[in-house]
């Protein structure tokens, strides 16, 4: 990667965690997630790991709202079962 490149996985379905110990920067990994149908959902989920660096954070969601979406910042676990929606 370049210096200074963000890695980004597009898929809710990956966990971020076990994808940072096999990288020599992890703090440039982040997760967006767009929901669908992309054309029309406004949302993506802006996802971080422990070990995200809050520049990379700020980075991805500038990107983000230059697709013209609406970023939503989220931590890289499963919701908890006491979650009410």
């Amino acid at each position: 990667m370049k210096p200074g490149a963000l890695l980004a996985t597009n898929t809710s379905s990956l966990m971020l965690e076990p994808l940072t110990e096999q990288l020599t920067h992890p703090e440039r990994l982040v997760g967006l997630h767009f929901f669908n149908p992309v054309a029309q959902m406004a949302l993506i989920e802006i996802v971080q790991s422990a070990r995200t660096d809050s520049a990379v954070m700020q980075s991805a969601i500038a990107f983000a709202r230059r697709l013209d979406k609406l970023p939503v910042p989220a931590a890289a676990r499963p919701a908890s079962s006491s979650t009410v929606y």
